[in-house]
């Protein structure tokens, strides 16, 4: 029989694995259907990581009064949004928002995509509505009355994606800088041949003349010479 001692040893050991295997991180959300002026408590949106895996879920979304979707109908009616965020720490949040028309017109059906680094935490946050169309004002004040009285929530989760290490990405904007320089001067010196050359083309142009002179001197001379001996 195992002593006691290691019998807790082996537990405490499998507890451990078993935390380190699957995590999880609870996060508030609010939401505001006047049109950003307050917020009220939605849900709240539990993280789940197992084995670098990130999972959703949700608690129930709370019952909206007739008086609530009345008060989002007229913000509709001035083209108002409807704002949901994401509480991140005590002084931080991540919000976005969708048409408050958009949100009447689907039923009060949302998507909300939520995207992660990779410690598993929130960096982002998109809602988009079921339908994008929004009806009439006549169509939504018919059917406010039916319409469901919670918001359904659709959660996706967008996993970190794995980027450069830092070598690599100092490799490249070293490139990039040498080709913005490079690009620069191509641009800058658009001068003529002569412009640029011209201190190399104007010493050489003028010994050419002066070596052009002093062989036609010469031969003259020799002309003069040789006619006087002939005489």
């Amino acid at each position: 029989m195992f002593p006691c001692s290691l019998l807790c040893y082996i537990w405490s050991h499998v507890l451990l694995m078993n935390y380190s295997w699957a995590s999880l991180t609870t996060f508030n959300v609010e939401h505001s259907i006047d049109g950003g002026h307050s917020f009220q408590p939605l849900t709240q949106l539990v993280v789940h990581s197992s084995n670098g895996v990130f999972t959703l879920s949700s608690d129930a979304s709370p019952t909206l009064s007739l008086t609530d979707r009345e008060t989002l109908l007229k913000v509709a009616k001035a083209n108002g949004l409807y704002s949901i965020r994401i509480i991140t720490t005590a002084t931080d949040y991540l919000e976005s928002t969708v048409f408050a028309c958009q949100l009447l017109s689907s039923n009060m059906q949302l998507k909300l995509l939520l995207s992660l680094n990779d410690e598993g935490f929130p960096v982002a946050l998109h809602a988009t509505p079921l339908k994008y169309e929004c009806l009439s004002e006549h169509a939504l004040s018919g059917h406010i009355e039916t319409l469901r009285s919670d918001i359904a929530i659709s959660l996706s989760v967008q996993k970190p994606v794995v980027g450069s290490s830092p070598e690599t990405i100092r490799y490249l904007q070293r490139l990039e800088k040498q080709r913005e320089e490079m690009a620069r001067v191509e641009k800058g010196d658009n001068r003529s041949f002569f412009a640029k050359y011209w201190t190399y083309i104007l010493p050489a142009a003028i010994l050419f003349v002066v070596f052009s002179g002093i062989q036609e001197a010469s031969s003259s001379n020799a002309a003069t010479g040789g006619g006087g001996g002939r005489q």
